[in-house]
């Protein structure tokens, strides 16, 4: 019995750890660190996706002075095939322009179920949350 038991566990756990054909709904993006220019500004946080750069999201502006980390909702919630395509999250201020990126490579994850995926470049920080659909 547990011969034929273990085999078909093992199968089930392979099956369900999949996510290349699944799309990730991404709803929060928290601002964990970035490199500050000195004025203060609003800031908005934008998704990129795909070969094109098209704007998938974007948050609400938020004043820098509020102190880190932030979370930011994005709309709208665009359900997104990151493993094929992956991402990229931008920080734009409203008086010094592009302030910095990350790109999101979810080849990187593992999870089946993500609740909070980091990712960081030398100039930002930023945690995506989200659910697969």
């Amino acid at each position: 019995m547990s011969r034929i038991l273990l085999p078909v566990l093992l199968l089930l756990l392979a099956a369900g750890c999949r996510k290349d054909n699944k799309e990730f709904t991404l709803k929060n993006i928290t601002l964990v660190a970035y490199k500050k220019p000195p004025v203060a500004q609003n800031l908005r946080l934008r998704v990129v996706g795909g070969h094109n750069g098209a704007s998938l999201g974007s948050s609400d502006a938020c004043p820098s002075y509020l102190p880190l980390p932030v979370v930011l909702g994005i709309q709208p919630r665009v359900a997104m095939e990151l493993y094929r395509e992956g991402c990229t999250v931008e920080l734009w201020g409203d008086s010094t322009g592009l302030i910095g990126s990350c790109a999101v490579d979810m080849r990187a994850y593992k999870i089946i179920f993500p609740i909070e995926m980091e990712a960081h470049s030398p100039a930002l920080t930023v945690a995506l949350s989200g659910s697969w659909e």
